[in-house]
């Protein structure tokens, strides 16, 4: 929630939207995110940017995970009899989650005997309506968290989205001091006030019913409360022993943590130097990447007139394909271009294709999906140009 950035101003020039530089992220402190006089218009925190961290003594990053849509024909409304085009979202492969198993010592050493196979990467674990295949990559027993170190007063952050009712059973969007202390379990003597908050849609999946939930609304994950009271260590106890807030906190919902600062958000290694108002932060080389592949289109339009002369080369869709391919780590995206053994991709012989491939070539691994996929909009954004 934190991680906010200015709404672009309006733009005159050929260029399309995506192309112009984006106001970087930045971390707002609480005097702006009250809307204070003179604060600048911010957009919403985009919905599939989280923060991370590998240790407790490591910086904050971004992560955006990959997320597929797919289209598939079939009924997804009951009531209606003819099958429809309709679109899914999948988690792309190579996605790491961490899931954690809580109960008593017997029954998690039951479990455990009964998942041996799985837990030593024996055999996978079908998950989802499609029954996707989910390798255990490691495990290890967790040991007891520590509470955090605060004392009478603390910033409580949602660590996921929280799922409470008002006493008419209606989903929550907001939260107020009483609605907080109203929550079952909440410890009494802890006022609670708004620092930043936001709502979110939750849609879900019954796999017993084989039908979609109900879509319910929620307190974002992100939101930012400031607790004080004489109870605010009893509160950071009970985030060290798992007990949450809310509904369905068995599917990981009102999870929290209190910090006694707000944490910054940076890609940056070294330390961050706290302004008292903001810290600007870039946590997506966008202009980067923006910049590079603008270089290769310049220096290869020539891929976006095919009609210009009769030599084959690659259209729209066979370089969309080719970002498809390389988001999902395929390892023989770009060598099975360069090397077309089939009558299909004859054309990225084409030599300034072949030119742009061995520029996706020498870029990280990592950031050539991202490359790809930025060059892609920039050929696109042409032909288009060139058909109007």
């Amino acid at each position: 929630m934190s991680l906010q950035s200015e709404k672009p101003a309006g733009t005159i020039g050929d260029a399309p939207w995506w192309a112009n530089p984006d106001s970087h992220l930045r971390r707002v402190d609480q005097r702006l995110a009250e809307r204070k006089e003179g604060a600048p218009k911010l957009k919403r925190p985009d919905p599939d940017l989280f923060v991370c961290r590998l240790g407790a003594d490591s910086p904050w990053v971004t992560y955006r995970p990959a997320l597929r849509v797919r289209l598939r024909n079939g009924r997804p409304d009951p009531a209606k009899v003819d099958p429809s085009l309709f679109a899914i979202e999948q988690i792309a492969e190579r996605t790491l989650f961490t899931a954690e198993l809580h109960g008593n010592e017997t029954d998690m050493g039951a479990i455990s005997d009964a998942l041996r196979p799985v837990l030593d990467g024996q055999r996978w674990l079908r998950l989802g309506r499609g029954g996707a295949p989910v390798e255990v990559v490691t495990t290890e027993w967790a040991g007891h968290r520590k509470p955090a170190d605060v004392h009478d007063c603390a910033y409580l952050t949602l660590t996921s989205d929280l799922l409470l009712r008002d006493d008419r059973l209606r989903w929550l969007t907001s939260l107020d001091a009483s609605a907080l202390a109203q929550i079952p379990g909440w410890l009494e003597g802890v006022e609670v006030t708004p620092v930043a908050q936001d709502s979110a849609p939750v849609h879900g999946f019954n796999g017993t019913a084989r039908l979609w939930r109900q879509p319910a609304a929620a307190i974002r994950r992100g939101s930012v409360y400031f607790v004080n009271g004489d109870r605010v260590a009893d509160l950071a106890r009970e985030a060290a022993e798992g007990r949450w807030l809310g509904e369905r906190t068995h599917e990981g919902f009102g999870r929290f943590r209190l910090d006694a600062v707000l944490p910054g958000v940076t890609t940056d290694r070294a330390s961050i130097r706290h302004e008292p108002d903001v810290i600007n932060a870039p946590d997506e080389p966008d202009e980067r990447i923006a910049a590079r592949t603008r270089s290769w289109f310049e220096a290869h339009k020539g891929l976006a007139a095919p009609g210009e002369s009769s030599e084959p080369r690659p259209s729209l869709s066979q370089w969309l394909d080719l970002v498809s391919d390389l988001n999902r780590n395929d390892r023989d995206a770009l060598l099975s271009r360069r090397n077309p053994n089939t009558a299909g991709k004859q054309s990225w012989k084409f030599d300034q294709a072949r030119a742009v491939l061995d520029e996706i070539q020498k870029v990280p691994v990592r950031e050539q999906p991202a490359h790809a996929r930025m060059f892609v909009r920039w050929l696109r954004a042409e032909m288009r140009r060139r058909i109007s």
